[in-house]
């Protein structure tokens, strides 16, 4: 007989709705497990909605680690090029430097790459407004120009890169022309 009488009324074959019980409503349980059901109802029940849930929330810590500033310690492996001597071109060893790149995302900063380069008429002023990089999704490479004169392409897979100046070849004057370089170079976080 009790248990006829837990039974909500049925009529015919049917439950009454009003006799059910919401699937929501815990005034019946513990105060302290109410707080862990509404957190299990609240999860996604098929297992494709639950894997997709995982991946958006991947994707979002992904992209809030690639957002964060990384600098690089580069120094130049080997360079040469053409310096302009007594109206002729010579060859020249431009030695190794080192200087840093910083990695934001999937490019460089302006900053960091206006800064590469040694422009010595500008040196009092940052070259970033004339700089402008772009990433090569397919290549995973990125280039940046700084005044359209100077090249730096970096991979920041292999963290290899090289730069090139190249201007110095246009200029019509005789008695000075800048300098026409090639560096390759190799970086590593610090």
């Amino acid at each position: 007989m009790q248990y006829a009488q837990a039974m909500p009324p049925v009529w015919g074959n049917r439950l009454h709705v009003s006799d059910m019980r919401h699937p929501r409503d815990v005034s019946g349980l513990p105060a302290a497990k109410s707080h862990c059901y509404d957190v299990v109802e609240a999860l996604p029940r098929s297992l494709a909605m639950r894997k997709a849930l995982t991946l958006l929330i991947a994707l979002l810590f992904a992209n809030l680690a690639l957002a964060q500033n990384k600098p690089l310690a580069c120094q130049v492996d080997a360079s040469a090029g053409l310096k302009w001597k007594n109206g002729r071109w010579r060859l020249a060893d431009f030695g190794d430097r080192k200087f840093v790149l910083v990695l934001s995302g999937d490019t460089l900063t302006k900053e960091s790459v206006a800064s590469t380069f040694p422009v010595p008429e500008l040196s009092d002023k940052s070259l970033a407004p004339w700089t402008s990089c772009s990433t090569d999704n397919v290549r995973g490479e990125i280039r940046c120009w700084v005044m359209q004169d100077y090249l730096l392409i970096f991979n920041p897979n292999s963290n290899h890169g090289g730069t090139s100046m190249m201007s110095g070849a246009t200029e019509g004057n005789i008695k000075y022309r800048d300098s026409i370089a090639v560096e390759a170079f190799t970086c590593q976080p610090y």
